[in-house]
């Protein structure tokens, strides 16, 4: 595999590349009891090769987050309650549940490379951690196309 990292210049280029799941529905919301880590999963699963020789099914579109998120209404008020890293997944699924299936409506990266994604009627949104080197990885699980990373400081990508 071969690693190499550049920072990004713009938000818009960004945008751009997340719109990549634009129409497509929230497959699902996992978090790990023992992480901090959020894994979300964009469009329908398909089966893919991994790198070890063996077929996994993965959606094609995949958000990790390491930061704090909160649900908003569609006048942008927290709606249901805050996400940190020590939110169970008792906590996180009864709310996520109402946006799994869901059709993305659009993407937007605001200040500080906070992340929000709209559902039309909820929006998700995903608040870069100050102190951490990585809040959010949106990547295409195909691993042809780069990662893009992101922190309150800088958007990179990665491959």
């Amino acid at each position: 595999m071969q690693y190499r990292q550049s920072t990004i210049d713009s938000v818009e280029s960004t945008e751009e590349y997340l719109s990549s799941i634009i129409g497509l529905p929230l497959h699902y919301v996992l978090k790990s009891p023992d992480t901090e880590l959020y894994d979300f999963g964009f469009g329908k699963p398909r089966e893919i090769d991994n790198w070890y020789g063996k077929i996994r099914k993965l959606c094609p579109y995949t958000l990790h987050v390491l930061c704090d998120f909160s649900v908003l209404d569609s006048r942008e008020r927290i709606e249901e309650i805050e996400f940190d890293g020590n939110s169970t997944p008792e906590m996180v699924e009864p709310v996520m549940k109402g946006l799994v299936g869901k059709k993305v409506q659009a993407v937007k990266v605001i200040q500080n490379h906070d992340l929000i994604i709209d559902f039309k009627f909820k929006r998700l949104w995903f608040i870069t951690n100050f102190d951490s080197e990585e809040s959010w990885r949106f990547f295409a699980t195909d691993l042809k196309q780069p990662h893009i990373v992101a922190s309150a400081h800088e958007l990179w990508v990665e491959w």
